[in-house]
């Protein structure tokens, strides 16, 4: 994959982290991303963080606040800190903690600063080993919770070390490329070779024919064991080496070419792969990717107002990096706009640019600008602007010149208007002059050119007539009178976006609707919509043909218009609603442009809209995905096949290949539940919640859920519904919560379903079994006993009635 380290998401405690110094990140197998700080542990969801800290009234909180490594598995996630380790159990959220000495775990915990863990490591059999800073290798045995000890031999290290005590201090942890057996423990003395099963502890030691103080080779500050056999390695003050286990020997790494600011500084931050044949090595000065086999530098970082890392790459391709100044996200979904400014270049101008154009001659990419001193060329490989100056005499009394329209001519050169001159620009020479051919217009505002296929100039030269200059005859032919409705009209016809079809024919727009010259005819024909409604659009916005000999033209309120080029008297004869093609108001394209393959783009407020007339396929992409203010003039095509819009002071680059939509599905989870507006006291982690079971008095609830996506994770909305209580869903779309009030006693499923923000669900529903105790009067048991005892209690009373009308006619026949 090619990375881009561009339009970072930065995350720092102003979005939640405890604090901006972030020193470890890792991904666990539930998807969520663990972030150690300088102040604690965070877990981050792409939208909410949950913080855990050092809390001394809680004996099962993190044992310090200082993290500085960290690694997961499905059931735990251990972190290394300054005074010792974690054990955090994702099931109950509860943290068991160990220190160490020469033997393994003390009985006591202390706040001991001599504890700080350096390095820790999940093995690919799941093992999880633990670098000290003064005891050693620790590797942890589950069935007894305790920690097995490895330990090089210090009489070994004396024999080449003052301090041979160092051997003991583990920098960094890697497990052997293919012989599982063996891990390899770097120290700050050489590197420890760990065989966990024969229990043996083998030390290397480098350069020791050298000087002490000269023996490079020897801290391992980092380690990474390649594709290719070797243990990359490096240190403080050392540049990147490598370890070949085959000959026991290291080497420097030096690459053999070079970056534009490369500089191959001392100290190695980390060390990983980029791919079999290359490795990421991040430096004191940058970040650098190298071939492994030829030493050719294929990337390179510089570090800036940020630093440059790779501390993960996640299931999706992000890159997150660590910091002093947070935790950077490169997404690539975020990263399919790349925006370039000419600012500096302009002066105190500004500058506005309308249209940018491509030339072959020197592969650059070149910006036109209203309030500009010159036209600005932008070099797609280095990414370094220059600049061709207007000459003087072409600048105004502010000193800066304000062309309005510019386009190619047949030989090469690009043509543009200034005010009321014509200019040349040639690539090839780097100047701008004036044209040889300069029109006499009673009140001149030259507002769009177009050389025709036939080498013929046309300009519109007002608001009231086009203009058509043939240099080889040098003949000028004025359309005016053409251009008006009839001849009693006396609105100004404001011709603009002058465009040439495949047959020859010249279109344009006008107030109120739009006209082509007929090339077979000789003439102008208008389509207005006061009189011709059905073939034109009240505003027409320009013009676009495809490779089927249709011309695409842009109207209001969402509508596109289809002209066939071979009868274009018909005017538009097929109308597309892009509002009901995407079900809802995207609004009208502003410009339209077809690419080498036939596909037409246009842009709206929000998004770039891609056509395929072939297939009459509809796709959309948006803005959001690394464009903040889409605030744009125009969209070209470069012959390179990039899109570029223009606007204000820059243009922004993207390429079709890049276009994509957000496919992460965003997981739902709970992040709580409350009864009687109170946190109900679980036994597990809310998100590892299963079913819940609750009394009859504890039927007013309520659910607090997210979800895990971390590509516009804020956007992410959702839908609920309690099966058996309610059939249809209920839109939550950002809220994150569901109440629940007087729910009868039963048996439900509490069902959540996530969608991101292209609107795209999960079909992957979160069910929670929810059992609500029946209240005892409520019961059938109840209502089946009561009603017996109040039929014996009615068949009582009747027999105690009869018995009494029996005594009354007794006693009635005694008398």
């Amino acid at each position: 994959a090619q990375y881009k380290f561009e339009n970072a998401v930065v995350l720092t405690n102003k979005d939640g982290l405890p604090s901006r110094e972030v020193r470890a990140i890792v991904q666990s197998p539930d998807g969520f991303i663990w972030i150690g700080t300088g102040d604690g542990l965070c877990r981050f969801d792409g939208t909410e963080f949950k913080i855990f800290q050092y809390d001394q009234s809680n004996p099962h909180s993190i044992i310090d606040n200082r993290i500085w490594n960290l690694t997961a598995d499905s059931q735990h996630v251990w972190i290394g800190t300054q005074v010792g380790v974690s054990r955090l159990d994702l099931a109950s959220e509860k943290f068991y903690n160990y220190q160490f000495d020469e033997k393994g775990v003390r009985d006591t915990i202390f706040k001991d600063g001599e504890q700080q863990i350096r390095s820790l490591l999940r093995g690919r059999d799941g093992e999880i080993w633990v670098g000290t800073r003064n005891f050693g290798v620790a590797r942890y045995v589950p069935a007894t919770d305790q920690f097995e000890m490895y330990r090089g031999e210090q009489k070994e290290a004396a024999l080449y070390f003052t301090r041979s005590h160092g051997i003991h201090s583990i920098l960094s942890l890697e497990q052997h490329r293919t012989n599982d057996s063996i891990i390899w423990a770097g120290t700050i003395l050489g590197l420890l070779e760990i065989n966990k099963y024969s229990k043996t502890v083998r030390y290397h030691a480098f350069n020791v024919d050298l000087p002490e103080k000269e023996r490079w080779g020897n801290v391992f500050r980092r380690t990474y064991h390649h594709a290719d056999g070797r243990l990359y390695a490096g240190g403080w003050g050392e540049p990147l080496f490598a370890y070949d286990p085959e000959t026991g020997t290291v080497e420097q790494v030096v690459p053999r070419n070079t970056f534009p600011g490369f500089e191959n500084t001392l100290g190695i931050d980390r060390i990983g792969e980029k791919s079999p044949e290359e490795i990421w090595v991040s430096m004191g000065a940058g970040l650098m990717a190298l071939r492994t086999d030829t030493r050719e530098l294929t990337f390179w970082k510089k570090n800036d107002e940020q630093t440059y890392n790779v501390a993960l790459i996640d299931d999706q391709d992000r890159i997150w990096s660590t910091s002093n100044q947070g935790l950077h996200l490169y997404d690539p979904v975020m990263q399919q706009f790349s925006t370039y400014s000419f600012e500096a270049l302009n002066g105190a101008y500004g500058g506005y640019a309308f249209q940018t154009f491509s030339t072959v001659q020197d592969g650059y990419f070149n910006v036109a600008a209203r309030n500009a001193i010159g036209i600005f060329h932008f070099d797609p490989a280095s990414k370094n602007w220059s600049m061709t100056p207007f000459p003087k005499e072409f600048l105004d009394e502010g000193g800066s010149a304000n062309p309005a329209a510019i386009c190619p001519s047949p030989n090469g050169e690009w043509w543009l208007s200034v005010g009321s001159k014509l200019l040349v620009y040639s690539p090839e020479k780097k100047e701008i002059r004036a044209a040889p051919f300069q029109p006499v217009v009673e009140q001149p505002r030259l507002r769009s050119l177009l050389w025709d296929h036939r080498g013929r100039l046309w300009i519109i030269a007002s608001l009231t007539e086009i203009l058509r200059w043939d240099p080889r005859t040098g003949a000028v032919r004025e359309f005016r009178k053409e251009l008006l409705a009839d001849e009693g009209d006396l609105d100004a016809p404001v011709p603009e976006q002058l465009f040439e079809d495949s047959r020859g024919n010249i279109w344009f727009k006008r107030h109120t609707g739009m006209g082509y010259y007929d090339q077979e005819k000789d003439s102008i024909f208008l389509f207005l919509n006061a009189r011709d409604p059905d073939k034109v659009f009240v505003n027409v916005h320009n013009f676009t043909e495809d490779k089927l000999g249709h011309i695409w033209v842009s109207g209001g309120e969402g509508w596109l218009g289809r002209i066939d080029t071979a009868h274009p008297e018909k005017g538009v004869i097929e109308r597309i609603s892009l509002n009901e093609k995407f079900g809802d108001f995207i609004g009208s394209p502003y410009d339209l442009k077809t690419d080498r393959s036939g596909i037409i783009w246009g842009w709206t407020n929000n998004w770039i809209l891609r056509i395929d007339p072939l297939e009459r396929s509809f796709e959309r992409f948006s803005f959001q995905y690394g464009q903040e203010d889409p605030d744009f003039f125009e969209l070209s095509i470069m012959h390179t096949g990039e899109l570029v819009f223009c606007g204000d002071t820059k243009m922004t680059i993207t390429h079709p290949r890049e276009l994509t939509r957000n496919k992460e599905l965003p997981q739902p989870y709970l992040t709580g539940v409350n009864i009687l507006e109170r946190p109900l006291d679980l036994d597990v982690a809310p998100n590892r919640l299963e079913q819940m079971s609750l009394k009859h008095w504890e039927n007013f609830f309520s659910f607090d859920f997210s979800a895990k996506g971390f590509t516009l994770g804020s956007e992410n909305h959702f839908r609920y519904r309690l099966l058996d209580f309610e059939e249809e869903w209920i839109d939550a779309r950002n809220r994150r919560f569901a109440n629940y009030t007087n729910v009868p006693g039963g048996d439900y499923v509490f069902q959540l379903q996530a969608a991101n923000n292209e609107g795209i669900w999960n079909p992957e529903i979160l069910e929670i079994p929810v059992h609500i105790d029946t209240a005892w009067w409520l019961t059938w048991t109840f209502r089946i006993s009561f009603l017996i005892l109040v039929l014996l209690i009615g068949y009582q009373l009747y027999r105690y009635r009869i018995n009494q009308i029996r005594k009354e006619e007794k006693l009635k026949t005694s008398f």
